[in-house]
């Protein structure tokens, strides 16, 4: 094949000393004469090491200097998340990663299994986290600590890992994939490969920038580190040369003759081993390699040929994997089987597709035997296999029952529309693979046509069906979940690399036949060659490498598309409200460091003055990071469903039964926090987790043209049952009205949310429903607020808008009860005018109550008029403060009363008149 041979250096020249009657010969005198065949293996193999060092190393100088291209590409970002101002990450779950770094730094190597702090009360398993992915990074802060820190890492030491850890990761997933494209196809195409690899921009590019500090970077890396060495455990056994006979007739020859096969086959299992212990679902990936070996079989079979290769290897692989998986389902303190945490299905999946593989070739062998007929075995083996699954499901229904819910992650068949709700769960879109990965989709599309005809017409490339279920599962995988394009990327990148030893080979016959050489005959560079470099660089040529779609500046290349990268988005903001409340409430007495041991009870057994913050699922990973608070519901979309009814209660009074019935009687939510997202852009996702209502109704609005002529536009705005739930009220409403949640903090910058229309010739264009309009400084609202006054022609009227703070902190109370006498019937109304510090905003807090038939009213207010109970109290120090005395009108008369804040805090009454 011309990709191997292009590359080879000419052959080191022997020479000859001492004039012996051989070339092998030395002859020295006087002294001895040393054996000639000491010095003969010095003469044939240095001269053959030196070639190979010479050959080896500069194709490794190309990759190492493509990886720190894609490292210092990768590390642009890093000033972005890392600065003298905070640390801050992109995405939720880089949080949850580093709270289990900060804990496995304490308490190296041990990770936390079960975390008291989140899902709070209940706790929860560290399911994806706690994994070889934290381990490794905590072990690379110790290492820099020891350095930097003269001993134990500080905590800047592992936000700087963490922060950098992606940019590694990326850097280094460039070597795998050189291998396997190496290995499967020539060392030209692994270099076409490698250089695809540092210019592809898309997920797997943003995945692993600075800052953006999850696992799909150690995915991308671990995931085809194990394709690469089944792959050579493959080729291992298959230089072997068995015969399904032969194996058959004395299986235990596989461990007395062929060691050395099986020694590679558990160094696959180290590699399985290494991916999952990083990330427990990544049984995907035992599923595809699985099948390459079940496909092979019944392909090899249906064909006449020995399947004995793809059997043995998957069978050892599997097996050795099975065996290293089952000290994690032992110390599981989940038990069952869930490919989402470590559990029975990690030891139990490449057990069955091993198990399965034996059983594919004790039916082969039996076929063979009793000489039926070849073309029918793939029918009888998909019988075979459902026979068993159905036996399967008899005996072990979790196991089978959990597997096929798992397909629904690349067939997207049974899916939940609340899964839908997760940004990276969503299917990728077919006009983003341009953006994604240039030119070279297309390339690859063409590769997996000629891969799938392979399959059939070219039985000696057994590659040809690993590369099409590769890439047949990682693009339904994207199709189903988005996540999946980085693992689409790689198969991209394979494919392209296929279809570069495929130009190869052409290029080789064509120079040939073209030279009448035979096939022996060595083969020099010609402008066949040539002609495949120059198509190869136009698919990679930069202008080309981003596609269709350019980001932020135009620009179309890896390197720019990294440096337009948006930053850390609105966790800064999340992160400064949080630093708040870490500093100024009550200590809630456990931090990350501490061990927690499952209880057998439902609950966890917390200190008496714990308490849980509540707010919707995607803020709680860094709730309890930035904030060291327990969250009540997390990005596992625990208590999801919980929220999404508190949100969507009617009113307090509905929301806290709601509340109060989960968290029970010794358990408390003592704060509330919600900002802008969830007012608007998250409004659906709330809608969809509370029961798919419908949210919108038709309104009019009155607005002017140019020519100051009055016209009606249909529009779409929040119907009245919206305008009443209970997250309105915290948010638009300040909680006015309220009994029991009181605001204690808001972010000093506004958020305008609302809707808008593009007013016409023809009347309108509804643009955006409950969208941010505008974001800034409460100075620059007058302003705003006055180029809306009358818009016109062209002009975007801006309607159901109202300015509020980005975040609104709240703190639930018991409240004061403003006690007295008054007339059965009376309205007794208290007012309190406010003031949120950060911001300067006024705003006035008022509830109202009728006096009942016995002449006695009790009203419950959730403001205090002083601010004498601190943090270190078991209060909070909070950004909001009274103005002034209550005013409280009953009846005609008017009184100003005062309200101590431990009278709020303990529920204590507080008389009214005398």
């Amino acid at each position: 094949m011309f990709s191997e041979a292009w590359m080879t250096f000419p052959q080191s020249a022997h020479c000859s000393i001492g004039g012996g009657s051989t070339e092998n010969t030395i002859s020295l005198t006087p002294g001895p004469v040393r054996p000639p065949v000491v010095l003969n293996d010095i003469r044939e193999k240095v001269p053959d090491r030196v070639e190979k060092l010479v050959h080896v190393s500069w194709e490794w100088v190309v990759v190492a200097v493509l990886a720190r291209f894609m490292f210092v590409t990768r590390m642009k970002t890093f000033d972005e998340f890392n600065t003298d101002a905070g640390v801050w990450f992109f995405g939720t779950d880089a949080y949850y990663h580093t709270r289990h770094v900060v804990y496995t730094v304490a308490n190296f190597p041990k990770t936390l299994d079960y975390d008291a702090l989140t899902q709070y009360p209940l706790g929860t398993t560290a399911g994806q986290f706690g994994t070889l992915f934290d381990q490794i990074a905590a072990a690379m802060a110790w290492l820099l600590g020891l350095v930097v820190d003269g001993g134990a890492p500080t905590r800047d030491t592992i936000l700087d890992v963490m922060t950098a850890y992606p940019a590694i990761l990326g850097a280094v997933a460039i070597v795998p994939i050189y291998l396997v494209v190496r290995d499967m196809f020539g060392r030209a195409p692994a270099l076409f490969a490698a250089v695809a690899t540092a210019l592809i921009p898309g997920s797997f590019l943003i995945r692993t920038i600075a800052g953006f500090s999850d696992h799909h970077g150690l995915e991308i890396v671990l995931s085809t580190t194990a394709v690469w060495a089944s792959y050579r455990a493959f080729t291992a056994w298959e230089a072997r040369e068995l015969t399904l006979e032969g194996v058959a007739d004395d299986p235990a020859s596989l461990y007395h003759d062929h060691r050395g096969a099986l020694g590679v086959s558990l160094l696959a299992a180290l590699a399985f081993w290494a991916y999952l212990a990083a990330w427990p679902p990544g049984v995907l990936f035992v599923g595809i390699v699985g099948l390459w070996f079940v496909l092979q079989t019944m392909v090899e079979t249906a064909r006449g040929q020995d399947p004995i290769d793809p059997i043995v290897t998957g069978a050892t692989v599997f097996g050795f994997l099975s065996l290293m998986m089952i000290p994690y389902a032992l110390g599981s303190p989940r038990g069952g089987f869930s490919a989402l945490d470590f559990t029975w299905m990690q030891p139990s999946a490449p057990l069955l597709a091993g198990l399965g593989l034996v059983g594919l070739g004790a039916l082969t062998w039996v076929w063979r035997d009793r000489e039926l007929p070849d073309p029918a075995y793939p029918f009888a083996a998909i019988g075979a296999g459902l026979a068993g699954l159905a036996v399967l499901w008899v005996l072990l229904p979790d196991l089978v029952g959990e597997t096929l819910s798992g397909t629904s992650w690349v067939t997207g068949i049974g899916v939940d529309p609340t899964r839908r709700t997760i940004r990276e769960a969503q299917p990728a879109e077919f006009g983003r693979l341009g953006s994604q990965f240039g030119w070279l989709y297309i390339s690859a599309g063409v590769a997996f046509v000629l891969a799938l005809v392979g399959v059939f017409a070219k039985p000696e490339r057994r590659t040809n069906t690993l590369v099409v279920v590769w890439a047949t599962l990682m693009t339904m995988g994207t199709f189903t979940q988005s996540r999946f394009l980085y693992y689409l990327a790689v198969a991209v990148i394979v494919l392209n690399g296929y279809l570069a030893s495929r130009l190869f080979d052409a290029a080789d016959v064509f120079a040939r036949e073209s030279r009448e050489l035979d096939e022996d005959a060595e083969l020099g560079w010609t402008g066949s060659h040539t002609a495949v470099v120059v198509v190869l660089a136009l698919i990679l040529l930069p202008t080309n490498v981003t596609g269709f779609w350019a980001p932020c500046d135009g620009s179309t290349n890896a390197w720019s598309a990294a440096g337009c990268f948006g930053g850390p988005g609105e966790s800064r903001l999340w992160s400064e409200e949080l630093g708040w409340m870490e500093d100024n409430t009550a200590d809630p007495q456990l931090g990350l460091r501490d061990t927690f041991e499952q209880p057998d009870a439902e609950r966890y057994a917390y200190p008496q003055d714990m308490y849980g913050v509540l707010s919707w699922w995607d803020y709680g990973h860094q709730i309890l990071y930035d904030g060291e608070r327990a969250p009540v519901a997390n990005p596992f979309q625990q208590q999801a469903p919980l929220a999404s009814q508190i949100f969507t209660a009617p009113n307090e009074s509905r929301a806290l039964d709601h509340l109060d019935e989960y968290l029970g009687d010794d358990n408390h939510a003592r704060y509330l926090m919600i900002d802008d997202a969830m007012a608007a852009t998250k409004l659906g996702a709330i809608t969809v987790w509370a029961g798919e209502r419908d949210t919108y109704e038709e309104g009019q609005l009155r607005t002017y043209d140019a020519e100051q002529q009055q016209r009606p536009l249909e529009l779409r705005s929040p119907s009245d049952e919206v305008r009443s739930w209970f997250l309105q009220d915290v948010y638009h409403n300040d909680g006015d009205g309220m009994h029991h949640f009181r605001l204690v903090k808001e972010h000093p910058q506004f958020t305008l949310i609302g809707s808008s229309a593009q007013v016409t010739d023809q009347g309108s264009r509804v643009s955006g429903y409950n969208t941010f309009l505008a974001r800034g400084s409460w100075d620059d609202l007058s302003d705003i607020q006055r180029d809306q006054a009358y818009p016109g022609r062209g002009d975007t009227v801006i309607y159901d808008a109202q300015p509020e703070s980005r975040l609104k902190t709240y703190e639930r109370v018991p409240g004061a009860h403003l006690v007295g006498e008054a007339a059965p019937g009376t309205t007794v109304n208290a007012s309190l005018d406010l003031e949120a510090k950060t911001s300067g905003r006024p705003f006035t807090y008022e509830v109202s109550q009728e006096v009942g038939e016995d002449g006695r009213f009790n009203l419950t207010v959730a403001y205090s008029t002083d601010d004498t109970v601190g943090p270190a109290e078991g209060g909070t120090d909070q950004a909001v403060e009274a103005v002034g005395s209550y005013t409280v009108e009953i009846g005609s008369q008017t009184t100003q009363v005062d309200v101590p804040e431990p009278a709020v805090l303990d529920g204590q009454p507080v008389p009214v008149g005398s």
